[in-house]
């Protein structure tokens, strides 16, 4: 064994130990500014938030699908107007159905109750909301334009509590 052998075997091990630490830093979660050490419960933390993060990102893109179509109608708009914009309300309403079914046997980590029940209330506002955009593409008049637009306030109070939920528990 000459004398370069023990050299090569430290400068390996340095490698390996650098390659290490850049990995680490590289997939190390933070809360707070400081790094967390994923066990099982912090995992499970982690993921539910993550998912709820989009869980409430997909709501919010509803939400907007929907408003968009309370704007005013034009004069002589078409039939199919109608049924396109009552088969895009349904689809929004599906998808927040779908959602509203996933966070229901969604398991809830110990201290994240009042996060998992804004987002309820939220989605609950979000399908009030399409129920009443759907009336209105129906009926076209005034009055459920009206009650849509109200429904759709509500709806967009309900998620920005959810947002500020998640954005306290991150802080």
């Amino acid at each position: 064994m000459d004398n370069s052998t023990p050299r090569l075997l430290l400068g390996l091990a340095v490698l390996v130990l650098a390659i290490a630490l850049v990995v680490g830093l590289a997939v190390t979660p933070y809360l707070h500014g400081q790094p967390i050490l994923l066990t099982p419960d912090n995992r499970q933390v982690k993921e539910y938030l993550d998912t709820y993060a989009a869980h409430l990102a997909a709501a919010e893109k509803e939400h907007a699908r929907l408003a968009a179509m309370l704007a005013p109608t034009r004069p002589g708009s078409a039939a199919s107007g109608v049924f396109d914009l009552s088969q895009q309300a349904r689809g929004s309403q599906a998808n927040l159905d779908a959602m509203a079914r996933v966070i229901e046997q969604t398991k809830v980590p110990g201290g994240l109750a009042p996060l998992d029940q804004a987002l309820r209330a939220a989605l609950a506002a979000e399908l009030n909301f399409a129920d009443q955009v759907l009336t209105f593409v129906g009926r076209g008049d005034e009055t459920t334009r009206a009650d849509a637009l109200s429904a759709g306030d509500d709806a967009q109070v309900k998620l920005g509590d959810a947002r500020t939920a998640l954005t306290n528990t991150l802080r």
